[in-house]
């Protein structure tokens, strides 16, 4: 059973105790790095029916915290912008303690994967919350690259009848997330010349085909705008 204990170093957290079956001296450390090396004594009664009673005294030492090995999370590779949130990282694990994951540098860290939705370069953190046992580790990053989508953008093909006023070009755009739209800066524009001439097609411009030309960044993207002649009725 037990007896008495002395701490002058003050590691001890609670009062020991023997556990149900007499056999077990249970008894915790405080929780405190400083502590590491330190002592204490635990003096305990064995009893027996057949023999004398004696007392032993137990040395208890407190242990430093282990450092767990971790494995680091990974970057999942070949992201691209699709309009929502996605997962940046594949998981990491630990010997000990807790993995936790942030986007920002000494706080807001959870057990949650890092999720990102802008087409840009994230830098995702990661630390182990120790416990009892195991330490802390320190935070540590990596970076993690979502891309751009690709899109084409070319003038918008016209079909229009003879005679009739030239509708405003406009870009037509290949690639987009579902309900997302473009707003090119500057401005675009537009040139549409009868064939072989600087003369801009128009009203009279006979029926045919004719190119619409735009030049972006890079380079000069075409369509057609064909003016055909009116039906007639027979």
């Amino acid at each position: 059973s037990y007896k008495s204990f002395t701490d002058t170093d003050n590691v001890l957290n609670g009062t020991p105790a023997m556990a149900a079956d007499g056999k077990t001296l249970n008894f915790a450390f405080k929780d405190n790095a400083a502590n590491a090396a330190k002592t204490a004594t635990v003096k305990v009664r064995v009893t027996s029916v057949n023999y004398a009673n004696y007392d032993i005294t137990v040395t208890v030492t407190v242990n430093d915290k282990m450092t767990p090995v971790v494995t680091a999370p990974t970057a999942i590779a070949s992201l691209e912008y699709n309009g929502s949130e996605q997962v940046l990282i594949a998981a990491g694990s630990t010997t000990g303690g807790t993995l936790k994951y942030s986007l920002t540098s000494g706080s807001g860290y959870d057990t949650a994967l890092p999720k990102g939705k802008d087409a840009t370069s994230y830098t995702s953190y990661y630390k182990v919350e120790g416990n009892t046992e195991y330490a802390d580790v320190a935070e540590n990053s990596i970076t993690v690259n979502n891309g751009q989508k690709a899109v084409t953008v070319a003038p918008k093909a016209v079909s229009i009848t003879k005679g009739s006023a030239i509708p405003a070009f406009e870009l037509v755009y290949s690639g987009l997330v579902s309900g997302e739209s473009l707003t090119p800066t500057p401005a675009p524009t537009f040139t549409c010349y009868e064939t072989g001439t600087t003369t801009p097609v128009s009203t009279s411009t006979a029926a045919g085909s004719y190119t619409i030309t735009w030049t972006n960044m890079a380079g000069t993207t075409l369509a057609l705008i064909h003016i055909h002649e009116p039906t007639r009725p027979y």
